[in-house]
């Protein structure tokens, strides 16, 4: 007991002269963290460097989709008039294939979701780095991003960062040309 009122003590002298050092009110603010990822030009940019990095394997994949349902297709169609063997052989070979591309689709489609964190996280870092950025020129104390039910106007800061994020974009597309 007596060090529970120890501790309290020591916790109410820390804490009470720290509310008390100013008089200025709290300055908060709020960003919306998937409105800034749907409209930040760097996401499109993302997207479309992942369309040209993985475009070579959708058309391969595309091309091994269309083998597999031309010889599916020549099964069904000729599948009776064929010999037995001939059959089984054609039977074998779209097993393989729909094996190899089931492999090939889950490949890409894990290839493609690892880039896609890779990018993401980069650009997350970038986005933070922006509202920290911009918080701090604002003078805000608190910048909320989550777990809001409501925000006015007044504390969104939502489409500064998404215009600071627009003039960061434009900045270093033009340095890159």
């Amino acid at each position: 007991m007596r060090n529970l009122l120890t501790s309290i003590t020591l916790l109410i002298a820390v804490v009470y002269p720290a509310l008390g050092w100013s008089d200025e009110p709290i300055r908060i603010a709020f960003v919306n963290i998937p409105q800034i990822l749907e409209q930040a030009p760097q996401a499109d940019a993302v997207r479309e460097t992942l369309n040209q990095e993985f475009a070579a394997r959708d058309i391969d994949l595309a091309a091994g989709d269309k083998k597999q349902q031309l010889l599916k297709q020549r099964l069904e169609r000729e599948g009776a008039t064929m010999d037995e063997e001939e059959r089984r052989r054609v039977e074998r070979d779209l097993l393989s294939q729909e094996r190899e591309m089931k492999r090939s689709h889950e490949e890409y489609n894990e290839d493609r979701n690892i880039r896609k964190n890779e990018e993401l996280a980069k650009m997350q870092r970038e986005i933070r780095l922006s509202i920290v950025t911009l918080a701090k020129e604002l003078g805000y104390d608190m910048v909320l991003e989550s777990g809001v039910m409501y925000a006015s106007e007044r504390v969104d800061i939502t489409n500064l960062v998404i215009g600071r994020l627009k003039q960061g974009f434009g900045n270093n597309n033009t340095e890159k040309k």
